[in-house]
């Protein structure tokens, strides 16, 4: 189902991102030797502290995160922002969930020199080896990747046709948005309860289908058919005041919380070959 506390995680922590496969010659940065972290801190959390996870200039921080998350942001660096977001993976301890730490793992300075010059993605795929290299170092971590049959939902474009349109090249970007790819942004929820809409600019269908995925109880799979960059506002489907009234479950369609057809778009459950990440071995942090 899609769930709000995704897109709330998406906007808040600064962290959402187009779709990246695992391996995209397109976006991979040419790295001859395997770069690691000039020096990794990883610490159990304080209680009752806000989960965080922060790249940035200087390195990748995380705080009050489980180790559940990071190997999910190593791995599936797309679908990081929410969690489990339908991303398969087993053979994970309960306490790889339940035990939040707060990583500080520093660049070098070479390093950061070459990842302040970097676009988004290309950012994801030199972050991802050196998040690998740092969990089999310190966690002991050894994992393999295998494809299995899961249920998925298909964003597909609905029987009227689509009635978005697609970003003018002069366009200037929305004030207020954040990038979530190289060229495509998102705009926070609009705040006011009357009207709770999150906008997208210049965004592909196959990052749209990823942004919803954050959100979503399985993974989003783009079969639109649609190539080019658009503008869209997804207004949020606001409970019922009467059924509120007479204690009704709020938004029982499931697919129906983000309101996809003012778009011309539409969500439909499907199955499709997805990654599945089998963790062979992980221990507890060692110590610092």
């Amino acid at each position: 189902m899609l769930r709000p506390v995704g897109i709330a995680a998406l906007i808040f922590s600064g962290m959402a991102a187009a779709q990246a496969p695992l391996a995209d010659a397109n976006t991979k940065v040419n790295t001859a030797a395997p770069r690691r972290f000039e020096a990794v801190s990883i610490k159990p959390s304080a209680p009752g502290e806000g989960g965080r996870i922060a790249p940035g200039p200087s390195g990748f921080f995380t705080n009050n995160v489980s180790l559940y998350a990071a190997v999910m942001y190593a791995y599936f660096p797309s679908a990081r922002s929410s969690g489990r977001s339908g991303i398969p993976i087993t053979g994970a301890p309960d306490w790889m969930s339940k035990d939040h730490y707060d990583i500080e793992a520093k660049f070098d300075e070479q390093t950061a020199q070459t990842f302040k010059n970097l676009t988004s993605s290309q950012r994801e795929e030199m972050l991802r080896p050196m998040l690998q290299s740092m969990l089999a170092e310190r966690c002991k971590f050894a994992a393999h990747m295998t494809m299995v049959d899961t249920p998925v939902y298909e964003l597909v474009v609905g029987k009227h046709g689509p009635k978005m349109a697609e970003t003018a090249p002069e366009e200037a970007p929305p004030e207020h948005g954040m990038h979530i790819g190289d060229v495509a942004m998102m705009v926070p929820i609009y705040p006011r309860p009357a009207k709770q809409q999150v906008t997208f600019f210049r965004i592909s269908m196959a990052e749209l289908a990823t942004q919803l995925s954050g959100f979503a109880d399985r993974q989003l799979i783009d079969r639109t058919g649609l190539t080019g960059r658009y503008d869209i506002s997804l207004p949020k489907v606001l409970p019922d005041p009467a059924d509120q009234a007479n204690g009704a479950a709020s938004n029982p369609d499931p697919m129906a919380l983000w309101d996809l057809s003012v778009s011309g778009l539409e969500l439909r459950p499907a199955r499709a070959p997805q990654p599945m990440l089998v963790i062979d071995h992980i221990e507890r942090p060692s110590e610092n």
